[in-house]
């Protein structure tokens, strides 16, 4: 759109059009899309896209609302700092203990991470969960390390008195993290911790179809045995499950029966 300036109405609505653009407001909606769809922070930086943006108002343009990879990188610290601040005073006043659980994953872009969330009640008795760290662990994944990443965020929370039980899988640096954990809070760490029901029943699950030697058939079919015939044959040999794999399996590389079905 192009406004003559020197034309009272135009003028009178461009001016309109400029006031009622909330700068910090659109500002806060990019920062909110670029977080909640784990997009690099210097989208915000392709020319295409901030085009797209300055056509559809042009007091994007105006106002100098275009952000830049750094800006958007300290809004995100910023809100971030301020959630955190909100969810510590949340889990102050939270009735009961805080209950947690915590598993280790790796990123996209390989980063060793462990994710923690943990479980109360709040003012009015209603049961919550909240994600509370992400926290790196690029050392060894021993019980030690992991129970150092766990206790530094129990204290950026300020939850040490608050701590109740921890759920976690039945990985075997869990029970040392937890012997750690409970050295320093004061309790019998493995008293504390229950198992998790869904890694149970994945185990169970692995066991009865995969038999006892999961591990070796998963190692044959990571290695030279990825080619197209050497995988039938060891999928073949699995029995019943085997068969049902690679008739999907055949469907999925080949067009024509994928249309057939």
């Amino acid at each position: 759109m192009k406004l003559d300036p020197l034309k009272p109405k135009e003028q009178a609505l461009s001016n309109h059009i400029i006031k009622s653009f909330n700068r910090t407001h659109f500002q806060n909606l990019l920062m909110e899309w670029i977080v909640g769809n784990n997009l690099a922070f210097a989208t915000v930086e392709h020319k295409e896209l901030q085009a797209i943006f300055e056509y559809l108002n042009p007091s994007v343009r105006i106002c100098g609302a275009n952000l830049t990879a750094d800006s958007i990188r300290s809004r995100v610290l910023s809100a971030y700092k301020e959630h955190k601040d909100k969810v510590i005073e949340v889990l102050q006043r939270s009735l009961g203990l805080v209950h947690l659980s915590f598993d280790g994953w790796r990123s996209g872009n390989r980063l060793a991470l462990y994710g923690i969330a943990c479980f109360y009640r709040d003012e009015n008795n209603k049961p919550c969960k909240i994600a509370i760290g992400v926290p790196g662990l690029s050392s060894r994944h021993s019980g030690a390390n992991i129970a150092t990443q766990i206790l530094d965020v129990i204290d950026q929370y300020a939850i040490r008195d608050k701590v109740g039980y921890f759920t976690l899988d039945n990985a075997e640096n869990n029970d040392t993290a937890m012997d750690e954990i409970g050295k320093d809070l004061g309790f019998d760490g493995r008293m504390r911790r229950g198992r998790c029901y869904g890694h149970i029943l994945n185990l169970s699950a692995k066991a009865l179809l995969f038999g006892k030697n999961l591990g070796a058939f998963e190692t044959e079919l990571t290695g030279d045995a990825l080619l197209a015939e050497a995988e039938y044959e060891l999928w073949q040999k699995r029995g019943p499950l085997g068969k049902i794999h690679n008739i999907v399996a055949e469907i999925h590389r080949s067009d024509r029966l994928t249309y057939m079905l």
